[in-house]
């Protein structure tokens, strides 16, 4: 059987149900369902799709779970913050556990030119919001941006983000496969 109690848990309490309110609706005990959450036990098809009906879920997404678990939702007060020590901060917009892509708005500071181009597997997703900027790939290619142009890349090639007129940054940055700076 499938590992349902997880998904079983989260939806009782999205729905703000008790383990005592749909144990009753399920026609099924509490220690039951507790064990079942905590997927120690097995249970046959009437008793899942009785705990669907009483979670008001369709019996086939207990069998997509695995899609339904990797939904990253993230509040803006839950946001993963990172500043970097060149005084980049990245505040992440996707769980790095759940989703592939790496989603974050990054706010650079003004005047921003490092010396020290960037390089890594994938492909980089860049819409500025503010500023002006230029992508500087290896000195062989430079590319000027003004807000809300985009710009994507194979960020293997080395490259570096630079403020242009010294005003500060805001961009929405992707980046797949998600790397975690």
């Amino acid at each position: 059987m499938l590992n349902v109690g997880k998904m079983i848990r989260n939806i009782r309490t999205d729905k703000n149900m008790t383990l005592k309110e749909l144990a009753e609706k399920a026609d099924i005990s509490v220690s039951y369902l507790s064990q079942i959450e905590n997927d120690s036990v097995n249970m046959n098809l009437r008793v899942l799709e009785a705990i669907g009906n009483a979670l008001n879920v369709p019996l086939y997404a207990f069998f997509i779970q695995e899609r339904i678990l990797n939904i990253s939702a993230v509040k803006k007060e839950g946001r993963d913050r990172i500043l970097r020590s060149d005084g980049v901060l990245l505040e992440y917009l996707t769980d790095p556990n759940l989703v592939n892509t790496n989603v974050h708005i990054m706010t650079v500071p003004a005047g921003y030119c490092p010396q020290e181009y960037s390089s890594h597997p994938g492909e980089e997703f860049l819409y500025l919001l503010k500023g002006d900027l230029e992508v500087d790939f290896n000195r062989l290619r430079r590319i000027k941006l003004d807000v809300f142009d985009s710009l994507a890349y194979p960020s293997l090639i080395p490259h570096k983000i630079i403020s242009i007129h010294g005003c500060e940054l805001i961009m929405n940055s992707t980046t797949n496969p998600g790397i975690y700076a």
